[in-house]
């Protein structure tokens, strides 16, 4: 395995959607966000994600930068077992509409969906599905700001470690969200989560799944993007502090061409100046780790897919190993669980 990559930040990324008009105030103002703007972003129908600042070093980003070097026709495919807790209040998620889900994430990792798009050489592979009866709504169970969010995900969050669990939500704010990047805590005081942590889980709102009721981003790329930052990828107009370009360093791949500001249309954009190898190139609002509606994403690059293997080598070695022995994994079987909670 080549060079590594050892960086540091956090993403939360907390998604807006359109679809319902119910928010809390509170937990935005408790954040010192600004409500106003989070709620004319959601008004407009238009992706969100908040993301606590990072910090990075010169020598972080030249390590990245250059750490960016792996044959991937010579790397073994990497077969995740994905186990889905589809929380519900009285109708689960059809096996059909997670059926498809999984096709369109083995479509985009595959570059199935564009002529220039990457083979991240990565497939998955349904292995459980646990549908708990919610009493309460899904309001606590999927709230990262509510109390009960830490205590719930720990206790259905399982084998993080070897499976890419994904929590189905229905909220009224949020389309999807990772707390945590693998290779990432809060800045350099916090050291990365383990393998094992059940904050390294994703979350999805269930009506982003294909045939989902959110118009403009029910394709299933939110939890391809979501999926993306479980594997450690930054938005491509990720800011980090000390940095006063907003153009650079951005998602330290260094295939992706610089962005100043997330898309939020199908509108070719050039919001950075072409005056260093990382700035050239229009907005890349193609690629599923922007915020461009569903019907314009289509991509990863190889820079992404290489830092994707990367991360996982350094950060997720029991996954990779386990990920590797495709043998093992076509043995992998679905289950299917049910309880209620209160």
């Amino acid at each position: 395995m080549t060079s590594k990559i050892l960086l540091s930040c956090c993403v939360l990324c907390v998604c807006i959607s359109q679809a319902n008009t119910q928010f809390n105030k509170n937990m935005y103002t408790n954040m010192n966000i600004s409500f106003t703007k989070e709620l004319e972003r959601r008004q407009e129908g238009r992706r969100n994600c908040w993301s606590p600042p990072s910090e990075l070093s010169a020598e972080d980003v030249i390590k990245a930068r250059s750490g960016q070097q792996m044959d991937l026709e010579n790397e073994p495919v990497l077969r995740i077992p994905v186990r889905f807790i589809d929380i519900h209040t009285g109708s689960p998620t059809s096996m059909t509409q997670i059926n498809n889900q999984i096709i369109v994430m083995n479509r985009a990792f595959s570059g199935y969906y564009n002529s220039e798009a990457v083979n991240t050489r990565m497939e998955f592979v349904l292995s459980e599905i646990e549908a708990i009866r919610s009493n309460t709504n899904s309001q606590g169970e999927c709230n990262p700001f509510d109390s009960k969010f830490n205590q719930f995900q720990k206790s259905v969050v399982k084998d993080i470690s070897t499976v890419l669990n994904i929590i189905l939500c229905r909220r009224p704010l949020y389309l999807g969200w990772v707390l945590y990047l693998p290779n990432a805590g809060y800045g350099r005081t916090n050291p990365p989560r383990a393998e094992t942590s059940h904050e390294l889980a994703v979350i999805i709102d269930k009506e982003t799944m294909p045939g989902g009721t959110i118009g403009g981003f029910n394709y299933g790329y939110t939890a391809v993007h979501e999926t993306g930052h479980f594997f450690g990828l930054y938005h491509t107009f990720m800011k980090h502090s000390g940095f006063s370009d907003g153009c650079f360093p951005g998602d330290l791949v260094a295939d992706t061409p610089s962005e100043k500001s997330d898309s939020s249309s199908c509108t070719s954009k050039n919001t950075c100046p072409d005056n260093s190898p990382y700035d050239a190139g229009t907005d890349p609002i193609h690629n599923f780790m922007d915020y461009s509606p569903d019907s314009c994403m289509h991509s990863f690059t190889e820079g992404q897919a290489i830092r994707m293997r990367q991360v996982i080598a350094e950060y997720k070695p029991t996954g990779y190993k386990a990920w590797s022995d495709n043998e093992n994994n076509e043995r992998i079987s679905v289950t299917s669980t049910t309880k209620t909670t209160t």
